[in-house]
């Protein structure tokens, strides 16, 4: 009888752990540890990958990540100002940023096209955010389903 596994991940301030329990009956099958590399959080994360038992792979069904890393600069105040732009609507309630702009671009939720970007409205966002924030994050409605609109989005902000 093949067991669901569920992997975690976390990427902490100098270590990277990993985690291997059995979905039915919480049991630890394996866990690692691998020095966090904060400039290249992709290599300690490809390295939790890469140590994970042949045999296991196949029955991993749910990979958790998360990471005390944007905690840690949260508390040592070394975050940086970020804007947010969302595509296609606004979700309810305040949003954790100060910096926020919304422009037209809509997906289904099942991820079919009903309106494209604008080419002006993403100008104007860029123009917005110039001198007030330090990075950009890109939220688009529908975009675990198709997310076109925010690597569309990405490429013409690396342009800028």
């Amino acid at each position: 009888m093949t067991m669901n596994k569920i992997l975690g991940i976390d990427t902490g301030g100098t270590y990277t752990d990993s985690v291997i329990i059995s979905a039915d009956t919480k049991e630890i099958l394996y866990q690692s540890k691998t020095l966090t590399t904060q400039e290249q959080l992709k290599k300690c994360i490809e390295a939790c990958f890469e140590r994970i038992p042949e045999k296991w792979v196949s029955e991993i069904s749910m990979v958790c990540l998360s990471t005390t890393l944007a905690t840690n600069a949260i508390v040592e105040n070394r975050g940086c100002k970020v804007g947010l732009i969302l595509i296609g609507k606004k979700p309810p309630g305040k949003l954790p940023s100060a910096c926020i702009t919304l422009i037209r671009g809509e997906y289904d939720i099942k991820g079919r096209l009903k309106k494209n970007l604008n080419p002006e409205e993403i100008h104007k966002a860029v123009e917005f955010f110039r001198g007030k924030v330090e990075a950009i994050a890109i939220s688009g409605y529908a975009s675990v389903r198709n997310p076109a609109h925010e690597l569309m989005l990405k490429k013409q902000l690396n342009k800028i």
